[in-house]
């Protein structure tokens, strides 16, 4: 809690991230190994709600459980700890990458709830973050893996090629005098 006090004095939203499937995530009994425990997500996201000023938003990003249903029971109890939005990953923990995302799955979640749902999987160019949002019924997207490969991704001119992004990075880099590992999450 203190250090979402500290962090919000500086952004808008803290957002959890209960949906990492990763196994560093996961044996320290984080990300998306909360997804077992309904209750410490509710108060994890209650006691946020109640501590932290009204203006800053609380967020969640889980990812698919077992089933539709079970994922429906727990986006409903998320909604009721009084979040701002939460993200829904189209993909089932045991999941990687390369399975394909059920944004269907995310459309019944979106359905159950009156609360932002923000969709995520398989975005990676401009088009996509239209096409889940119809396709799903969510209030938003996001992407991950498509914006670390090229963040062109989200200019409606369209993706540049992976070679010329490389090159406006690193001219970046040398305006900012910025470290390129940092500088790629923050050119445009």
């Amino acid at each position: 809690m203190k250090c979402a006090e500290l962090a919000c004095k500086d952004v808008k939203v803290i957002d959890i991230n209960m949906g990492c499937p990763l196994k560093f995530s996961i044996a320290s009994g984080a990300g998306a190994a909360l997804l077992k425990k309904p209750e410490t997500i509710r108060d994890i996201l209650t006691t946020l709600r109640r501590n932290l000023p009204s203006e800053v938003g609380v967020t969640c990003k889980i990812r698919l459980l077992d089933s539709v249903q079970e994922t429906i029971e727990l986006a409903q109890a998320i909604e009721k700890t009084g979040v701002s939005a939460f993200a829904v990953h189209g993909r089932y923990v045991h999941q990687r990458p390369r399975d394909p995302a059920h944004w269907d799955a995310i459309r019944q979640v979106v359905e159950s709830v009156s609360c932002p749902v923000i969709a995520n999987g398989d975005v990676f160019v401009y088009e996509d973050f239209e096409r889940i949002r119809e396709s799903t019924g969510a209030a938003a997207a996001m992407a991950a893996r498509g914006a670390q490969w090229n963040q062109s991704i989200f200019s409606k001119g369209g993706s540049i090629p992976p070679r010329e992004n490389l090159k406006r990075l690193m001219t970046k880099c040398l305006e900012w005098d910025h470290p390129v590992n940092n500088t790629k999450y923050l050119a445009r």
